[in-house]
């Protein structure tokens, strides 16, 4: 017998729109934008002229078609036209998309009431999921709240907290993504989920990137094992250049250590003996470094960052990743991860039990 989450979330599935994934098609899927009333308590305030610089004069000219995964606007704390009123240009942005026939939008949690406003503007593409048909294959894309009991019994709680307690006394936005512990349970469920259906899954909810399941945890310590094997076998004009690339990838999984605490970073989140590449995030466009986004083209699916200059030198510093500058702007981005579609489901296929 199936736990109601696994229940819920198999309804879903089944339930969720499909459109095919060519391989010359186009998408960008960001997430938990929490746009608010653009004043200083809107999270999305601070990343603002990145987003829609990053969509008006990057993706939108290129092409994309726009995938927005939830929590797009924050109406657990304002009210929906205060949002349209103080974000005119971005609407006028989504509507680019939407009036060019490449535009979707998921239901998140925060803002679930959506489906009631029929005056929405974009209100013929709300879906509360939407599967990905690529050659025999699915990526199927939902916000994540689903796979959580807290969130689905006691969101309009949470909702009243946020707008009558939290608000007034500017404190910033509460949610999975400042509970580790939420946040590795709500991935854990969607991983065993996919798992078992032999899926990829594209989330959003939990505000952390996933590449392949990965963490960035997990990520840097694959990294380094990766690097030491190679320096066994390199010539001895390759092996310092492995061996900085090695200490800057201790340093900055120390530097995490440091702030999360070891204990509460566990070795891995999935307790699987085979880590199967089923999960993926898009991460976020509040966080203090910029956003994150995944792209899919040409077969190939990236984790990708967008990042001020200004803010934000991380990856200049960075030997092995170039960054990719907007028309001459200060605005950048850099491909955290990618591979190839074929790869991924061919690992999903030949590993899933």
């Amino acid at each position: 017998m199936q736990d109601p989450i696994t229940s819920s979330l198999q309804s879903l599935y089944d339930e969720s729109l499909e459109i095919k994934l060519g391989y010359r098609d186009r998408l960008v899927v960001f997430s938990d934008l929490h746009v608010g009333n653009r004043r200083r308590g809107d999270d999305f305030l601070k990343n603002s002229e990145l987003f829609m610089a990053v969509l008006g004069r990057h993706y939108f000219p290129q092409g994309y078609t726009l995938l927005l995964n939830g929590d797009i606007e924050e109406l657990l704390r304002f009210s929906l036209s205060e949002v349209e009123a103080r974000w005119s240009d971005l609407y006028t942005l989504f509507g680019q998309f939407h009036d060019a026939k490449r535009f979707y939008k998921v239901v998140g949690n925060h803002d679930i009431t959506l489906p009631l406003y029929r005056e929405y503007s974009f209100h013929d593409a709300l879906i509360d999921g939407l599967k990905l048909r690529y050659k025999d294959e699915v990526l199927f894309l939902f916000h994540g709240h689903q796979a959580s009991n807290f969130q689905t019994r006691f969101n309009m709680l949470v909702g009243l907290s946020l707008r009558y307690v939290a608000r007034p006394l500017g404190i910033k936005n509460y949610s999975v993504s400042r509970s580790t512990f939420r946040q590795y349970k709500t991935e854990r469920r969607v991983y065993s989920f996919s798992h078992a259906d032999r899926i990829a899954s594209l989330i959003g909810h939990t505000h952390r990137p996933l590449f392949e399941s990965l963490s960035k945890i997990d990520a840097l310590r694959f990294r380094i094992e990766q690097l030491c094997r190679q320096y066994t076998t390199a010539r001895a004009r390759e092996k310092r250049k492995l061996s900085e690339d090695i200490q800057r990838h201790k340093t900055e999984l120390e530097q995490i250590y440091e702030r999360k605490g070891e204990l509460r970073s566990p070795r891995s989140i999935y307790n699987s003996k085979l880590l199967i590449p089923c999960l993926f995030n898009s991460g976020c466009c509040i966080g203090k470094r910029g956003i994150t986004a995944i792209e899919l083209h040409e077969g190939e699916i990236a984790l990708v960052h967008w990042f001020d200059k200004n803010l934000s030198q991380k990856h200049f510093d960075l030997i092995d990743e170039t960054p990719q500058q907007l028309d001459g702007s200060d605005y950048y981005k850099v491909v955290l991860n990618q591979d190839s579609l074929d790869y991924i489901f061919t690992r999903i296929r030949m590993l899933a039990d």
